[in-house]
């Protein structure tokens, strides 16, 4: 499919639900909250699109070994020890989860951090990008979030990736290519330079640019408010912009302005389990919101 014709199916429906990390992140369920299904799982995915996800959002990093794996933070912290990703092989970080994940089902130790693998979830093995492909039905489409760490990012988080940005996002798309068959997917960064590459590299798969607006203060200028995410989107030639929702309901007048620029708009972040925050960005023509609570929203969007 051309990505003409994919911004006209985008623009032509109703606001979509994408899940997030699938049926939604982990809570840290002290507070008695409900039991969650674990983020970024192969069974959270499943589960999503039962519940009326369209799509399911997930994060996508590599291994040392260049295998694209599913997991959300830079480092693995189950074991309250920091190891980050990138410096393990697939089997030593399928070894790493599991064997917590062994650990939380015969009750021998809580995992010191929330993740997708702890007592409050049901639990699920850590899998990867092409095992995602193979075992998730083909009518659930995927919004694919490459992760790959800005400069201030992996100073902090002492994660300096040994995987130089043209192999990484090769390494990708050659799993996606490999797989996807007639499964829609899209693309989605924080990493600008990686929304470049993935559009240069390939036409047949729509990518977006996720921005904060500047709640976080990066380096690059183009990551540091929603104006400089709407121009560097438009420069490159990119299908639309991922923005923090909380700048959209602020300023209700900017979701018409960054359409009127050509692109589409989709939103990420807390406001958007609230269902009246979302009927809002209905109201608004946002093409798409990407939430924790899959059913109700879903039920919120389609109520007249």
């Amino acid at each position: 499919m051309s990505l003409n014709s994919r911004a006209a199916y985008w623009k032509s429906l109703s606001t979509k639900v994408i899940g997030h990390r699938g049926s939604g992140m982990n809570r840290d369920a002290s507070g008695g909250s409900n039991l969650q299904v674990g983020e970024n799982t192969v069974l959270s995915f499943i589960t999503a699109a039962n519940l009326g996800a369209e799509y399911v959002e997930f994060d996508v990093q590599l291994t040392s070994d260049l295998t694209p794996v599913i997991y959300h933070d830079w480092t693995v912290t189950e074991t309250g020890i920091d190891v980050p990703i990138h410096s393990l092989t697939k089997d030593q970080l399928r070894e790493e989860l599991n064997e917590e994940l062994e650990k939380v089902l015969t009750h021998k130790k809580v995992p010191k951090k929330v993740k997708g693998n702890n007592a409050e979830t049901i639990q699920a093995p850590f899998t990867t990008l092409a095992e995602t492909f193979r075992q998730v039905p083909a009518h659930v489409g995927f919004n694919i979030e490459v992760k790959y760490p800005m400069k201030c990012e992996a100073q902090d988080a002492a994660v300096w990736s040994h995987v130089e940005l043209n192999r990484f996002v090769d390494s990708i798309l050659k799993v996606v290519y490999d797989l996807a068959g007639d499964r829609d997917v899209i693309f989605s960064s924080f990493h600008p330079d990686i929304c470049l590459m993935l559009n240069v590299k390939q036409p047949s798969y729509p990518v977006f640019f996720l921005t904060d607006g500047g709640y976080y203060p990066y380096v690059d200028a183009r990551c540091n408010s929603l104006q400089e995410a709407v121009r560097f989107a438009k420069h490159a030639g990119l299908l639309g912009i991922v923005s923090v929702s909380t700048l959209i309901l602020q300023a209700p007048i900017l979701a018409p302005a960054i359409k009127n620029q050509g692109l589409l708009l989709f939103t990420y972040g807390v406001l958007n389990n609230s269902v009246p925050c979302v009927q809002l960005q209905k109201q608004l023509e946002v093409d798409a919101v990407i939430v924790d609570s899959v059913m109700a929203v879903r039920k919120g969007l389609q109520d007249p």
